[in-house]
């Protein structure tokens, strides 16, 4: 029997970055995209009408497809223009491909928490429109991290691309004043590379040196718990930690102290020239916000996830700064799923599986 002659439900995990697309109840994600679309008629910087890019007719691409065009067209992101319109498409535009219809299909949609509820009912109204769900279920990130963990409770800190989320869980249950949005997230990372390694480098557009920086981001950055004596040592000469950066136009650049000092924004914000308290500020309002009896509960389950989890030592600095604010006799612990990428869509699957009967359908 071919697979749309069966009803089916769809679990999509919308993310800043990437787009995880299954069959709900599966143990992965079916197509991972890129949560990205490009206008040809937007190119990064102005060409000439003489070149190939200059004749297509105007196309909206979305994901893979966009990113092939990512060195010559302006890449736009679904969550960060809020265009619930171009999302819609690209959705459909991915079950044309697999042969499978909307309307035979409910569709569960796992979000980042800082979509609103104003946001999310867009959301539902716009896919509704276009593609026509019979019924809409919809998913925190922060409830399918903890599923996957095997929790109910948790302080889960989501380091997201232009913010972090700060927010608690206690026994399957919400407290709204516990949460809390931090406003560094990886893109002050990139950019902050960008403006500490590139300012004395002429280059001629913007958007290959995010790129490069990106990389920079994702293969060299990291924390450490002795970012003093490091610095010290690179300002009397040390080479230990130099990492040479060879770039597109036959240049080559070394860093060192800036693969440290780029995570340090989300201890000091004012490297990002942004006035704001530190990371574990907003940590312990949110674990202080519980009563006294769930505090070290919640100090013991504290969760990572997002680009964050990808810095090497940034669990272990965090650990070490939130132990010195509490008694000797709390015990701290971080959880991470940093091996499994896909944990979050897992965790969301597994709540399906779970809780099929009671899922509330909208």
């Amino acid at each position: 029997m071919h697979i749309t002659d069966v009803k089916f439900d769809i679990l999509v995990e919308l993310g800043s970055f990437e787009t995880k697309i299954g069959i709900a109840g599966d143990y992965e994600p079916k197509i991972i995209n890129p949560s990205i679309f490009a206008d040809s008629d937007e190119p990064i910087v102005k060409i000439s009408s003489q070149t190939g890019l200059s004749k297509m007719g105007k196309e909206r691409h979305y994901g893979n497809k966009a990113l092939k065009f990512k060195d010559t067209l302006l890449i736009k992101y679904f969550l960060k223009t809020k265009d619930f319109s171009s999302f819609a498409y690209f959705l459909a535009e991915i079950f044309k491909n697999q042969g499978w219809i909307p309307s035979e299909s409910n569709l569960i949609i796992v979000y980042p928490s800082y979509i609103s509820k104003i946001e999310l009912n867009e959301l539902k109204r716009i896919l509704q429109e276009i593609m026509s769900f019979p019924k809409f279920a919809f998913i925190p990130n922060s409830a399918a991290i903890l599923t996957a963990l095997g929790k109910d409770t948790g302080t889960i800190i989501d380091f997201g691309h232009f913010s972090t989320r700060i927010e608690g869980i206690f026994k399957g249950f919400p407290n709204f004043e516990s949460n809390f949005i931090f406003p560094i997230g990886g893109h002050h990372i990139t950019q902050y590379l960008i403006d500490v390694i590139f300012e004395k480098y002429q280059y001629s557009s913007t958007h290959p040196l995010y790129s490069i920086a990106q990389k920079i981001k994702e293969d060299v950055v990291e924390s450490s718990l002795r970012i003093d004596e490091i610095i010290d040592e690179i300002a009397t000469g040390s080479q230990e930690y130099d990492f040479t950066i060879y770039l597109p136009d036959g240049n080559q650049l070394t860093i060192n102290k800036e693969k440290f000092l780029a995570s340090e924004l989300y201890f000091i914000p004012e490297l990002a020239h942004i006035r704001s308290d530190n990371l574990i500020e907003f940590i312990m309002r949110s674990i202080r916000a519980w009563e006294r009896d769930q505090i070290p509960i919640m100090l013991e389950n504290i969760v990572l996830c997002g680009q964050g989890v990808k810095i090497p030592n940034l669990k272990s600095k965090l650990q070490q700064q939130i132990k010195k604010r509490f008694p000797i006799t709390l015990n701290v612990q971080i959880f991470e799923d940093s091996q499994n990428p896909n944990a979050i869509w897992k965790g969301a699957s597994q709540i399906y599986r779970n809780s099929q009967k009671r899922m509330e359908w909208e």
